[in-house]
């Protein structure tokens, strides 16, 4: 007689428009690590009914190692809120653990969920979890690669966490856990035999380590400083931007300063030269949507301005 089949069905319904987004970055206090922890949405904003509960008596454990995953899902969504509450479900509901396995999850508009948050144990790399933090980029990447939108979010919430733990992104480690050696930034297939994080975004782990450090010694070092004392050297207009970015000298100017453009991982794309008393007009239409920053230095100061390119 065959063994009876239990099915689940789980209706993650549909996530209420969001109030105005926060700064996706914020400064962190002085005597903090000087990279920041990114933009992300709370429990409370990606499960506004309330019914996906937190572990109510959480473990914590002390963060060596930062695992990559994939959630094998589906690649598009209108409603990636709604696709977090069913990964809940699965893992609550289907699994039988006490909340969502993952630390944090990045959909492919680059949009950060948390999970089961900062230094929680989670549930995620084969049974070996402490000394981990999980972060599940959403998406199936056995055959495509993740978004530049997800990767930019998950290259800065790995050099935050990276930052707060003295990390090194491209360190190896032993991790008494499971008992490997394992880069400090791994692949759940580096724990046990899986797919995860996918055959087409395994082998970019590489890049994301070199990516986690270029955003440390660049956009960290940048926001580290503050707003400088002296105010910038120019006017930026429009922000957000589609097309053309136009640049206003400032009375005050110096003589001549440089320009360089980063984007959200940290990787100058262009750098210009700009000369007091003038305008000048940089196309950025081959530039992705997402987050920029205008990094200006001259012979007496320096600072930095954010700017967002939109499609």
């Amino acid at each position: 007689m065959a063994a009876p089949i239990t099915i689940h069905f789980y209706n993650p319904g549909f996530t209420p428009e969001k109030t105005p987004e926060n700064p996706v970055y914020a400064l962190s206090p002085v005597d903090e690590c000087t990279c920041p922890m990114p933009d992300y949405q709370n429990r409370n904003q990606w499960c506004p009914s309330g019914d996906c509960p937190p572990n109510p008596n959480p473990s914590y454990t002390t963060v060596t190692h930062l695992i990559v995953h994939h959630s094998a899902g589906g690649n598009t969504s209108s409603d990636w809120a709604a696709v977090v509450r069913s990964i809940w479900d699965l893992h609550v509901n289907g699994n039988g653990w006490a909340d969502i396995g993952y630390n944090y999850l990045v959909d492919p508009n680059g949009v950060i969920y948390e999970g089961r948050g900062n230094n929680v144990l989670g549930a995620h790399f084969c049974g070996t979890n402490g000394q981990t933090m999980g972060t599940c980029v959403m998406g199936n990447f056995t055959e495509v690669t993740p978004t530049e939108n997800a990767l930019s979010s998950l290259t800065a919430l790995l050099a935050w966490k990276a930052c707060d733990r003295d990390i090194d992104p491209q360190g190896t480690l032993f991790h008494p856990s499971s008992g490997l050696n394992l880069r400090q930034i791994s692949g759940h297939r580096d724990g046990c035999a899986t797919e995860c994080p996918g055959n087409a975004f395994y082998p970019l782990l590489q890049d994301v380590r070199d990516g986690v450090s270029d955003y440390q010694q660049t956009v960290c070092s940048i926001l580290a400083a503050g707003e400088p004392a002296d105010p910038a050297p120019f006017t930026v207009f429009p922000n957000p931007v589609r097309d053309l970015l136009t640049l206003q000298s400032a009375a005050a100017a110096p003589a001549a300063f440089d320009l360089e453009i980063l984007d959200a991982r940290g990787r100058v794309v262009r750098h210009i030269g700009f000369s007091a008393g003038s305008g000048l007009e940089i196309p950025v239409s081959n530039l992705a949507s997402g987050l920029y920053y205008l990094h200006w230095q001259s012979s007496r100061s320096a600072g930095f301005q954010k700017f967002i390119k939109i499609e």
